[in-house]
């Protein structure tokens, strides 16, 4: 039987368990930032009739370094991904045909895309700079 004792493994893990703990701090700081950035340029692009569903984009949730963002409009998923599903064969043929409705103006789709690789980049600095720092 062969043992292998590490000097100062409690120390060791402790540092791992701090260091951790503050890049995952510093993570969910950057995603809270990218959450905040994609509404901003969410409620820049959205299209807007009456301003309703501009004001109402906002967070929408917060899990662990998930973000995600949106509105509780409900003609909101309409806008993003169109009205492609008609209520009746007359309103078929008359709203598309006269070009109403039907076409998709996503806003928060293209908002996530411009904040991804950015933030991206920045997270994987910050673990770049936490590992440097503990060696």
């Amino acid at each position: 039987m062969v043992i292998i004792k590490v000097d100062g493994i409690v120390k060791l893990r402790k540092q791992i368990d701090r260091l951790k703990a503050e890049t995952r701090r510093l993570i969910e700081k950057e995603m809270d930032k990218a959450q905040q950035s994609a509404i901003t340029i969410a409620k820049r692009i959205v299209p807007v009739d009456t301003g309703r569903l501009r004001t109402s984009i906002g967070p929408a949730g917060r899990r662990g370094l998930d973000r995600s963002f949106g509105s509780n409009v409900t003609y909101a998923a309409k806008v993003e991904f169109g009205d492609l599903a008609p209520t009746s064969p007359t309103e078929s043929i008359s709203r598309f045909a006269s070009g109403e409705g039907g076409v998709a103006q996503p806003y928060l789709r293209p908002a996530a895309d411009d904040v991804i690789e950015p933030t991206e980049k920045r997270i994987v600095k910050i673990i770049e700079r936490e590992i440097e720092r503990s060696t």
